[in-house]
């Protein structure tokens, strides 16, 4: 996101339906079904982040699940808590403020962790890559004397300089349409409480929603052009 946006994702249009793409794949991972083996698990990515988002030809590819697991439904996604410091991991997933003691986290952290991406992804759209770099440095927080990170939470409470940079997004003129969907979808992604945060099927039908809204501003704006052409 430090780089110039890539010329497939020119438009709402294009962005959204990326953005579908990689919701319904981490939809898929948490809710694993195969009908040919008669098989249905649970499953979690647990080390979401834009290093494991690649971008190919137009589309957000999921990858690196070196500490994703596939467990049986009645297990539920709960497990201990693996990964090294990271912005974007959930405030459950660790004890920031003192010992930095692992907790069990779930499906809801992949949650939280994707609400960070897109986070940065709406400010890359409305202030290009100075303000993603912007958006990290009002995010810095020093822990414990020594550990200086930029996460989307300030440890036990919700970070005030996210919302209000959220806030300042949501207020900007270019932000209308798919673009406030985005922002009030995000908004419920980075809620504080793990048990309130959307699940993967809902966040992935709003992004499908939004993603079919863009493709018919798409098409109206052309009509648009076209017409005042003829």
């Amino acid at each position: 996101l430090s780089q110039p946006w890539p010329r497939y994702f020119e438009s709402n249009h294009t962005i959204f339906q990326a953005l579908y793409g990689l919701s319904s794949a981490i939809a898929h991972l948490h809710n694993y079904f195969s009908v040919e083996s008669d098989v249905n698990m649970i499953g979690c990515h647990y080390d979401l982040k834009p290093k494991n988002v690649l971008v190919k030809q137009g589309q957000f590819i999921l990858a690196d699940f070196g500490l994703s697991r596939l467990k049986p439904e009645a297990d539920g996604s709960l497990s201990g808590f693996k990964a090294g410091v990271s912005d974007y991991l959930a405030p459950e997933c660790q004890n920031l403020t003192e010992g930095f003691e692992k907790y069990r986290i779930g499906r809801s952290s992949d949650i939280w962790s994707l609400g960070c991406i897109l986070a940065e992804i709406i400010t890359f759209i409305e202030l290009g890559p100075q303000g993603v770099v912007d958006f990290s440095e009002k995010r810095k927080i020093t822990f414990q004397g020594f550990l200086t990170i930029r996460p989307f939470h300030a440890a036990i409470v919700p970070s005030n300089a996210v919302m209000a940079w959220i806030d300042s997004l949501e207020a900007r003129e270019s932000a209308t349409g798919p673009r406030q969907g985005l922002i009030t979808l995000i908004r419920d992604m980075l809620t504080f409480q793990a048990i309130k945060r959307p699940d993967s099927l809902n966040v992935s039908s709003r992004l499908f929603l939004l993603a079919q809204r863009a493709s018919v501003d798409l098409v109206a704006g052309t009509f648009q052009i076209l017409q005042r052409r003829a």
